[in-house]
C-alpha cells in the first residue's frame, strides 16, 4: 500500500494540476493521496474547495482515495488553532 499524506499542485509550490498528480499517484500505484497546499487567512477556503473538486473527481473514477488538506504555514503561531478549526469546517 503506497500513501502520500504531503504534497503540493501549481495551485501552491507544486507544478501539476491536482487532477493531474492524483492522476499521476494512481498509475505509480498509490492507493492514497492527500493534497495540502499551502494556506492561510487568505487563501484557506479558495485553496480546501479548489482541491476538493479534483479530489472528488478523481475518487468517482480512479481506485484512489484522494484527501484535502492544508499546510498552515506563515501564520501566527496563536492563530494556528482557528485557521485550523476553519478548514476543518470546511471539508
Amino acid at each position: 500500500m503506497l500513501c502520500d499524506f504531503h504534497t503540493h499542485t501549481c495551485l501552491g509550490d507544486g507544478a501539476l494540476l491536482p487532477i493531474e498528480l492524483i492522476r499521476r499517484a494512481v498509475a505509480a500505484g498509490y492507493s492514497t493521496i492527500a493534497i495540502t497546499e499551502h494556506a492561510g487567512a487568505s487563501n484557506l477556503e479558495w485553496a480546501i474547495e479548489a482541491v476538493a473538486r479534483d479530489c472528488a473527481l478523481a475518487e468517482s473514477a480512479w481506485p484512489i482515495r484522494a484527501l484535502v488538506g492544508v499546510e498552515l504555514t506563515h501564520v501566527p503561531a496563536s492563530r494556528i488553532a482557528e485557521l485550523a478549526a476553519r478548514a476543518r469546517a470546511l471539508r
